[in-house]
């Protein structure tokens, strides 16, 4: 269900559904000083014709990432000047989410 965490079980029954073929992330960091549009677009082939699943946004890794890249990270702030982010999201054995920020 979105906006909760996979179970093993439903992520391993994600990895044998889906077989992900590419990501496109798009961010547009100048719509705000604390959020921010995106668009990802994922190529997939389906295993199972009609299966249903979903993909679900981590967004706090993401926004923190952005908070850093622009300075305002607060007492968070990594120091120097941070110039690229990444974050992952591991699902299960074969699956993960990855975001690379840069500015």
């Amino acid at each position: 269900m979105p906006g909760t965490n996979l179970t093993r079980a439903e992520a391993a029954e994600r990895v044998e559904l889906l077989r992900v073929q590419s990501y496109q992330v798009e961010l547009d960091l100048t719509t705000g000083p604390e959020t921010f549009r995106s668009a990802t677009r994922i190529a997939f082939q389906c295993e199972r014709p009609g299966a249903a699943t979903f993909v679900d946004l981590i967004a706090p890794q993401v926004h923190e990432v952005v908070l850093q890249l622009r300075g305002r990270a607060g007492d968070r702030q990594v120091p120097g000047d941070p110039r690229v982010g990444y974050t992952q999201l591991y699902g299960a054995p074969g699956t993960a989410g990855v975001s690379i920020l840069s500015r």
